[in-house]
């Protein structure tokens, strides 16, 4: 009972909040609330979710809260996002309440956002483009911080950075970039020089692994362990529903286990009755038992990078703007046996600004196990993959190359029809090697233009990115692990009230290497207020 009375005040006081101050003038928008119901996929089985989302700007400031119910076929309340059993579990109920709080925008001399890290790049781009740390998001969330600094002394010192998820540091890791920059030239004879920016970029997962969540602090991710709630219990090698621990055949293989002398936390019988049974039953008994090898978690594995980059404005002219720069960035790696080595160079570099128009282009040389942007928006997918209870590290997975190449990006929108983005990069092997390395991301969105003339159809989007493309191995568009792509169709049910399908795909390798897709579907009603 008190457990909904919390419930009801966290929704009124929200919708309250959101509904006062709508009526006020606020600097960025007028404060809403929206809705939705849907479904959700939590430890594999599906709950109807239930969420409110005011959004309230306070001048400079802005709050989103994250109201949600998890509710079964029967009508029962899960208790994710309301657990205040423990410090931990309510620190983490807590947490889930807050969407983003944040102060300015991206490009203001002072910007801070904690919450939900949608599209996150540091300079430009060259070890960290597009991360965000919602791509698991509603069934996982992350809290994470984004903060920009400028104009700081003569010299106008700044800082950007991101945490991408305190969650992270429970499991002794956790992302962390930091780019300062500053303007060296404070005066001189030739303006131009003036607006020459130096900076520099150091990025670093303290643990490639601390992203694996651990439900029950037994030690074993929830994705290895069979029983992700029970601290007890985490071994079933034959999926049966029973623990290895009380088994008495854990490989399925309808042999009584008899293994005591290798595994006698797992063998049901001591090594005296094993003895016993061997001269008594009439069948054979199993001395071999094959079981599963689960990952848990241990020493940390790092993984960084460090650069520098130079920019400057050489044409700016009202909305016109054109930008030359140069990047370097160098792998950090020293937490394991097998470490990756490698360097990459973007050098020259043009971006060109033409609001809503935003063109990039520049050459880039890649030497041993460096990949250009790799702290991007599948990172957390890419990070720790978990196949059959084990678990490959990103960094392990890299290939030593000796590349050159281009990489080129198109921001634009074309009037109140459609908003678009890609990016393309081709490198190929240096002096006529057939090593080739691509990457290619799209994403669109229809807007209000079209979207009018279209009865009932509120929203269409679709994205696709696949990062590491060797065609050696795989055709372009063959989905790999490192391919994320989906698309959103909502439909207007009534005024303020929409139904929005989102289906999204990601892709793993099962124990044979084999490429298996996992789909993920979500069917919400969006409710505006």
């Amino acid at each position: 009972m008190k457990k909904l009375l919390c419930i009801w005040v966290f929704c009124l006081v929200g919708l309250f909040g959101a509904t006062s101050l709508g009526a006020e003038e606020q600097q960025d928008q007028a404060a809403s609330m929206s809705g939705t119901m849907g479904t959700v996929t939590i430890d594999g089985k599906q709950w109807q979710r239930l969420n409110f989302r005011p959004e309230i700007p306070i001048g400079k400031f802005g709050i989103a809260l994250d109201i949600e119910l998890f509710i079964d076929s029967q009508g029962r309340f899960n208790k994710k996002g309301w657990d205040f059993s423990t410090g931990a579990a309510s620190t983490e109920s807590l947490l889930r309440k807050i969407y983003y709080l944040r102060y300015g925008h991206p490009g203001d001399n002072l910007f801070l956002k904690v919450g939900a890290l949608d599209n996150v790049s540091l300079g430009y781009g060259l070890i960290m483009e597009g991360y965000c740390n919602t791509l698991e998001y509603p069934g996982v969330k992350k809290l994470g911080l984004q903060f920009g600094l400028d104009g700081l002394t003569p010299f106008r010192i700044g800082a950007e950075g991101i945490v991408a998820s305190f969650q992270d540091f429970r499991h002794k890791g956790g992302l962390i970039g930091l780019r300062v920059f500053g303007r060296p030239v404070v005066s001189t004879e030739v303006p131009l020089l003036s607006k020459l920016t130096v900076g520099a970029t150091y990025v670093t997962d303290i643990n490639q692994y601390s992203g694996l969540e651990d439900s029950d602090g037994d030690g074993y991710p929830d994705k290895c362990d069979a029983f992700p709630r029970d601290r007890k219990r985490w071994l079933d090698s034959d999926g049966d529903g029973i623990e290895d621990q009380s088994d008495i055949d854990d490989d399925g293989d309808n042999i009584l286990d008899a293994d005591y002398e290798n595994y006698p936390q797992y063998c049901p019988f001591d090594s005296v009755t094993v003895d016993d049974l061997k001269g008594v039953v009439p069948f054979p008994l199993d001395s071999v038992v094959t079981r599963k090898s689960l990952f848990e978690h241990g020493p940390a594995d790092a993984f960084s990078m460090v650069g520098f980059d130079v920019g400057l404005p050489i044409l700016e002219k009202a909305a016109m703007r054109l930008d030359l720069y140069g990047q370097y960035a160098r792998i950090l790696d020293d937490s394991d046996d097998d470490q990756a080595k490698g360097y990459g160079i973007a050098a020259p570099g043009l971006r060109f600004t033409l609001s809503p128009l935003v063109a990039k282009i520049e050459y880039r040389h890649c030497r041993g196990h460096f990949i250009p942007g790799y702290f991007n928006r599948l990172y957390e997918q890419t990070r720790a993959r978990v196949s059959d209870g084990s678990v490959q590290t990103g960094d392990s997975t890299l290939d030593s190359t000796d590349t050159n190449g281009v990489f080129g990006e198109l921001r634009a929108e074309l009037g109140k029809f459609v908003s678009l983005s890609a990016n393309y990069q081709y490198l190929t092997g240096k002096g006529g090697s057939s090593e080739r390395q691509q990457s290619f991301s799209a994403q669109s969105y229809l807007l209000s233009g079209i979207l009018d003339l279209v009865p009932r159809i509120s929203h269409v989007s679709a994205y696709y990115q696949k990062t590491r493309i060797n065609t050696k191995e795989y055709r372009f568009f063959e989905p790999t692990p490192e391919t994320l792509c989906g698309y959103k169709l909502g439909m207007e049910v009534s005024s303020g009230m929409s139904v929005v399908w989102h289906t999204q795909y990601t892709y793993t390798t099962d124990v044979n290497g084999e490429v298996k897709s996992q789909k993920l579907v979500s069917i919400e009603t969006t409710m505006t207020f």
